[in-house]
């Protein structure tokens, strides 16, 4: 315990909660400009003002290609 009686080191009594984080690989394509072109063999382009077209809102602040 430290001074402020908090446990400091403990064992793992239930594996259910061991943290296992996520590897998250994704394929992108680049152009010239470095725009991406492609993610995970999904391709898109852009519009006049530089949005990746086509777009679908999945949620907020999420953007994913038709």
């Amino acid at each position: 315990m430290n001074p402020g009686g908090q446990s400091e080191a403990g064992d793992l009594s239930n594996s259910a909660y061991t943290y296992a984080p996520s590897v998250l690989e994704e394929t992108y394509t680049r152009d010239g400009p470095n725009r991406c072109t492609a993610v995970e063999g999904t391709s898109f382009t852009y519009d006049a003002r530089q949005n990746p077209l086509p777009l679908r809102h999945v949620g907020v602040n999420q953007r994913r290609g038709i």
